[in-house]
């Protein structure tokens, strides 16, 4: 049985686990942004999400998202996913990329360097891209969607391991 100074001191000590605990730094987040937020972006998001070191998410976003879209992410995303066993979690819509998202992420992927850093600093003027990396895997037509697949797969795996 406890005295009471010991029960003092145990409720003491767990309050102040719960007090430390709600001010916690949140966990990390890897923003990836290609130019639609409907496929190279979505498949990297649910690929690291799947696989994400402890303490890590994904989420992702778009530079340009004004094409009209028929479904929420790629057919060809969700086809690819479901071979690969993958159960994602995908947003509805694609949705562009804010200020906010970029200050939310600890890390920024951009899925077509060559095309998105200059989208990016044009967006987003003074944005600092100290946390900013760039992949090279091109959009449909130029880089046909397996091979996009593989590379994104390849790039994702070693991100998760880098993260460990």
């Amino acid at each position: 049985m406890l005295t009471r100074r010991q029960l003092g001191q145990t409720v003491a000590f767990a309050v102040a686990g719960m007090v430390r605990g709600a001010h916690a730094e949140p966990g990390k987040r890897v923003l990836f942004v290609c130019t639609g937020n409907f496929y190279r972006s979505r498949f990297a998001e649910a690929l690291f999400n799947a696989s994400a070191p402890p303490g890590w998410t994904a989420f992702s976003r778009g530079l340009d998202t004004s094409t009209p879209r028929l479904t929420p992410v790629s057919p060809l995303v969700v086809a690819e996913l479901a071979r690969r066993h993958v159960d994602a979690k995908l947003e509805a819509s694609p949705r562009p990329l804010t200020r906010k998202d970029l200050d939310a992420a600890d890390l920024v992927v951009l899925l077509d360097d060559g095309e998105h850093r200059p989208m990016l600093a044009s967006q987003f003027p003074g944005y600092q891209q100290a946390n900013v990396r760039g992949w090279s895997v091109a959009d449909v037509p130029k880089v046909a969607p397996p091979l996009a697949f593989a590379a994104i797969a390849a790039q994702t795996d070693a991100l998760v391991r880098s993260l460990r």
